[in-house]
């Protein structure tokens, strides 16, 4: 569907059609371990859509090769819960796929250009995500994890999500949170200013943060924290 020049996605499932059938050519060894039904070679099991950068010159992509909001959260949570339990093999391995299929679920959100509630409610997630990888691989050598890597894509997601709650604060017919976005947004906070401490920019929006985020235990804790770490 394609709405005022944006493309929206129809498909519904993890994979679409197209990338599926050229992933199951299994001689050719696309498929990763974790979409193999119960580990069995050659036999392909759950596909999910893999991150593929944009060439200059590509076409804008076709509304069935986008999978739809719906179908985009179905992926996250089957990523994460899932993908992510997933002990078969070490958690190097799972971080690998997982980080990837989130990278494009990212693109989609922005060639999409969804709504910030929409935005937020994949992005959430996915910083958790990367912020405990961070702290479960930091000790794996370089060629198992790179943490400069997942730092950057943390801070991308980190202030991408940050700019939709900014959007959504100045929407002057903007609903207030709700108890659980509430304490999404503020777990969400606290790791944007832990993961920057010490920064102008992170003092400034720590200061600067809405009445009722400054109110919770974890942004308080944190605020304290930047202003003893000026030295």
């Amino acid at each position: 569907m394609e709405i005022c020049g944006l493309v929206r996605g129809s498909c519904e499932r993890y994979c679409p059609d197209a990338e599926a059938k050229m992933q199951a050519h299994t001689k050719k060894k696309l498929l990763n371990y974790f979409e193999y039904k119960d580990g069995q070679k050659q036999v392909p099991g759950v596909l999910v859509k893999e991150f593929t950068r944009s060439a200059a010159d590509a076409k804008v992509p076709k509304a069935k090769d986008m999978r739809t909001e719906l179908c985009l959260n179905k992926t996250v949570e089957y990523l994460l819960k899932d993908i992510l339990l997933d002990e078969r093999k070490p958690f190097n391995w799972v971080y690998d796929f997982v980080f990837d299929r989130l990278r494009m679920v990212r693109r989609e959100i922005v060639i999409q250009q969804f709504e910030p509630k929409q935005t937020i409610k994949l992005l959430e997630p996915t910083i958790m995500f990367l912020a405990y990888s961070r702290y479960r691989l930091c000790a794996e050598p370089i060629e198992k994890f790179d943490p400069k890597i997942c730092n950057q894509h943390l801070q991308e997601c980190l202030n991408m999500t940050l700019c939709c709650y900014k959007e959504l604060d100045d929407q002057s017919d903007h609903k207030e949170f709700t108890l659980r976005d509430l304490q999404r947004r503020c777990f969400i906070e606290a790791l944007y200013q832990l993961f920057n401490l010490g920064t102008p920019e992170a003092l400034v929006r720590g200061l600067t943060l809405p009445a009722k985020t400054c109110q919770n235990y974890l942004i308080s804790f944190v605020l304290w924290l930047l202003t003893n770490c000026k030295s």
